[in-house]
């Protein structure tokens, strides 16, 4: 998908319950979303063809 959406946009679409807003987290570099965590990363940060560093980042589970 091209283009931009709003955070609040993307979460009516995926039909988020209030709760549900409360728990997501967010990977933000200079004020860009990065990372929905655990939904979608921000296709300007995708790896591509011209990717040439990468920082790994991993949401671990919880074990509760």
């Amino acid at each position: 998908m091209y283009g931009k959406k709003k955070l609040s946009d993307f979460f009516t679409d995926k039909k988020f319950s209030i709760f549900e807003k409360e728990k997501i987290m967010l990977l933000i570099s200079d004020e860009k979303i990065v990372w929905i965590i655990g939904q979608r990363i921000d296709r300007r940060f995708k790896i591509d063809k011209k990717t040439k560093k990468i920082f790994r980042i991993e949401k671990l589970k919880n074990k509760f």
